[in-house]
């Protein structure tokens, strides 16, 4: 649910902090172009910077997870039933809304 939480970070960077806070550190960039999804990159903008970009391994595994994702709504869908799927969809739907208030 994407719930307007007042939180000063996008889920996204909140996902990175859980990361950051949950497995054994330091991290650094370094360690993340480790795992072979990212890469390290000098920045154009500022020599000094170094900037991390999304592999094509890391690129590749994005696109798979997307295709999960499409496939578990997809199989939800089929076993529920499109009408009570399209009113778990409302129900999610009216739930961000409250929580957006």
């Amino acid at each position: 649910m994407r719930a307007n939480s007042g939180m000063p970070i996008r889920h996204s960077q909140m996902l990175v902090l859980e990361i950051l806070c949950t497995m054994p550190g330091p991290h650094t960039p370094m360690m993340l172009a480790d795992l072979g999804y990212v890469s390290r990159v000098v920045s154009p903008d500022d020599g000094r910077s170094v900037i991390i970009l999304p592999t094509k391994k890391g690129r590749k595994l994005y696109l798979e997870y997307l295709a999960t994702n499409q496939r578990l709504l997809s199989d939800l869908s089929q076993k529920m039933g499109i009408k009570k799927f399209e009113s778990l969809i409302k129900l999610i739907s009216l739930a961000n809304k409250y929580l957006a208030e």
